[in-house]
């Protein structure tokens, strides 16, 4: 069975402000069960600065206790996508930042559902996630079989094992290759990964 999965769902609401959507042209939608990943998309958000909306990737039904890592285990380790609550239309941004925590070498659940379902051909969309150390190369694959879209840019992050500055280095960095646009290569996946493991050993 897994490590307790890296990361949290909040019951309700999202502790990150949500900006001005009529003017936004980027959406960082993420799920969260422990903070880690709430975190992340708050620091992305920041890089971004202006024009962004937040969106908490909310499941039907919630995972509370012990019972609630034990689902979070299987429908990982079976790719079970659950059912989401209606969220925000992400048709009409420039850039869709999606993430979550790694579970069993994939994507949390939710955010495969939230892929499946949302990420179109058309839409320019860069992953980003949170692990405890799991190589992230299946997961990333795992959610462009989800989804026509090429990612611009794929990044992942090893929980509480960075130094801050790297930490916010990387992204800055992992934000600049989303908004160039270009489909990530998988040299630049393969890096991406890399780097964020050694930068945590």
């Amino acid at each position: 069975m897994a490590t307790s999965p890296a990361d949290d769902l909040s019951s309700g609401t999202s502790s990150l402000p949500s900006r001005a959507t009529s003017m936004a042209r980027t959406l960082v939608a993420y799920y969260s069960r422990t903070g880690h990943t709430r975190d992340v998309a708050g620091e992305i958000a920041s890089i971004i600065g202006t024009d962004v909306d937040i969106e908490e990737i909310l499941e039907e039904s919630d995972r509370p206790g012990a019972l609630g890592w034990i689902r979070c285990a299987f429908e990982a380790m079976f790719r079970l996508r659950p059912a989401l609550r209606a969220g925000r239309d992400v048709h009409g941004y420039d850039v869709v930042f999606v993430g979550g925590p790694i579970w069993m070498g994939r994507l949390a659940p939710a955010v495969r559902a939230f892929v499946e379902q949302h990420i179109g051909r058309e839409t320019r969309v860069a992953y980003f996630a949170t692990q405890e150390g799991a190589p992230t190369d299946a997961a990333w694959h795992d959610l462009e079989a989800l989804s026509p879209a090429r990612p611009v840019a794929c990044h992942s992050i090893r929980n509480g094992a960075v130094p801050q500055a790297v930490r916010r280095a990387e992204l800055e960095r992992f934000v600049a290759r989303a908004q160039r646009g270009q489909p990530a290569t998988a040299d630049e996946r393969a890096t991406s990964a890399s780097s964020s493991r050694h930068a945590h050993g």
